[in-house]
């Protein structure tokens, strides 16, 4: 499964509302579980929020979760969010992301946002 940025943004944004631990099986307009429980799996696994996923041999797609939790949001999950928050700064991320082919690492990503976000507050890169 191709990792999608979008899914990954509003996927923090939710987790970090959550009064809950936040699962797979919570819907995410105009994705699918699958895709939500990939995505969920990979925000864990880049150590952004601290949660489980389990695996299943036997599915028909074994790397896609069959489920995926996560807890809360690490200190780097929330430094992540608070990066890209602003509509203004995730969209000219995105048009960043766009000129290179539309896909980067988490990290990548998030040192992108940060670039913008002391851009607009006038503070040296």
């Amino acid at each position: 499964m191709k990792r999608d940025s979008e899914l990954i943004r509003q996927l923090m944004l939710a987790l970090e509302t959550s009064e809950r631990p936040f699962s797979a099986t919570n819907p995410i307009e105009g994705f699918t579980q699958p895709q939500v429980a990939y995505h969920l799996a990979l925000i864990v696994d880049s150590g952004l929020a601290v949660g489980n996923v389990q695996y299943s041999l036997g599915s028909r797609d074994s790397t896609v979760p069959t489920a995926a939790l996560a807890f809360r949001l690490t200190p780097e999950g929330h430094d992540f969010i608070d990066t890209i928050r602003d509509e203004t700064i995730w969209n000219k991320t995105k048009q960043k992301v766009a000129t290179v082919g539309g896909s980067v690492s988490i990290g990548v990503l998030k040192e992108i946002a940060t670039a913008l976000a002391k851009s607009a507050l006038g503070l040296a890169n």
